[in-house]
């Protein structure tokens, strides 16, 4: 089930969503996971990013590239960035943009 359009905006509902996806992801507890603990550090593989990045992908109807991980390092740092990126994208969608496009996809790179 994807984001609410309303939840774009917190980042701390984006971190707890983002958390639970990354503890599946890593078949860990969602109790386990630290939001300021790298990707890297936690056990985040190649593998494994490609099937968090396609998770998160789907959740936040975002493109991302496993690239992101690398610039955004821990689910924190993810969150404060999608929803950084899903602001403006909805804030355009409130004013009637004619992007002819959904408010709640953003460009995450």
């Amino acid at each position: 089930m994807a984001v609410e359009t309303s939840e774009a905006f917190s980042a701390s509902a984006a971190e707890e969503l983002l958390a639970a996806r990354f503890a599946a992801t890593l078949y860990i507890d969602r109790a386990d996971v630290d939001l300021d603990q790298p990707f890297s550090e936690a056990g985040l593989d190649s593998i494994l990013a490609v099937e968090y990045v396609t998770v998160v992908r789907d959740e936040f109807q975002i493109a991302m590239t496993v690239a992101t991980l690398y610039q955004q390092q821990t689910i924190r740092q993810l969150a404060r960035h999608i929803a950084a990126q899903a602001a403006p994208a909805e804030e355009l969608g409130a004013r009637g943009g004619d992007d002819g496009g959904d408010a709640r996809v953003a460009d995450v790179a």
